[in-house]
């Protein structure tokens, strides 16, 4: 129940009509989702740990050339992986090939210089710590859009994690309680991201529409402000005898008795989803 609350009460403060049964189920899908891609990055995680334990016995981490590790398996298995979340969400902004390629550069040096200063010095570490922390709220509490600040934060997260928790091993009163936090922070951070895309997948919420065609009596639900004009070529909505098409408009909650609709001017508003005659997505 706690991603139900997540959700509906953190990312869209509304909560839908439902009785207990939809309630549970709708929390059980939205935590199953999430904890399967948790589980599975945790598993990545222990692969790794178990990767850079094997070149740490084959000292293929005590010699670098230019502040790099050639010969290690465990550099280009969590390249490939921070190249892949970093890639990812390039794409999702709409950056240029190039752009997207420069990533993987960036994912090998930012590998290769994480494990070369994990043990020249603590205080190196605990200020990643405290930035990545930093970074996080300002990602879910200031910004409007933290879907990409998100996704570096759990790609940070997901590396720190593994270095402190490799670490944790020699020297666990040093490691330890920066190891979890940052496993912590990691759960939090994938719980935010993913839940929202949960809930679009299985058409929960979240969903953009081109337009609905809703029944003419649900009229005098929607805000005065919707069907008036903004110019000749554009308007929000048409009116005809029987019905009403409203365009452009986003679904945050999509169950219950009631849709809860968004404008593209930010203007929120309840309708009777008995009112909706038809809806194509985006």
């Amino acid at each position: 129940m706690l991603c139900y609350f997540l959700y509906f009460g953190f990312e869209i403060g509304y909560f839908p009509s439902l009785d207990s049964s939809e309630m549970i189920f709708t929390g059980i899908l939205l935590f199953c989702a999430t904890a399967i891609v948790t589980a599975f990055e945790i598993a990545i995680l222990v692969f790794v740990s178990y990767l850079y334990q094997n070149d740490d016995k084959k000292y293929k981490f005590k010699k670098p050339k230019f502040l790099f590790f050639y010969s290690s398996n465990f550099i280009y298995f969590l390249t490939l992986i921070s190249f892949a979340i970093l890639a990812f969400a390039a794409f999702k902004l709409n950056y240029g090939r190039g752009a997207i390629l420069s990533l993987l550069l960036l994912s090998y040096a930012g590998v290769n210089l994480a494990v070369f200063f994990k043990d020249r010095s603590n205080f190196i570490i605990y200020l990643l710590s405290l930035i990545m922390l930093l970074l996080f709220i300002i990602s879910v509490v200031v910004l409007k859009d933290g879907g990409f600040l998100t996704l570096w934060i759990l790609f940070c997260s997901f590396m720190l994690s593994f270095v402190l928790g490799v670490a944790s091993i020699k020297e666990t009163k040093d490691f330890s309680f920066v190891f979890y936090a940052a496993l912590s922070l990691m759960i939090v951070s994938n719980s935010l991201l993913f839940i929202k895309y949960t809930a679009k997948t299985f058409n929960i919420g979240d969903v953009d529409y081109k337009f609905l065609l809703v029944d003419k009596s649900a009229l005098k639900a929607l805000p005065s402000s919707l069907c008036e004009a903004k110019d000749k070529e554009q308007t929000p909505c048409e009116i005809d005898e029987k019905a009403v098409k409203i365009y452009d408009v986003k679904s945050l909650c999509n169950i219950g008795k009631f849709y809860y609709l968004q404008t593209k001017d930010g203007v929120k508003f309840e309708l009777d989803s008995s009112k909706v005659i038809s809806r194509v997505k985006e």
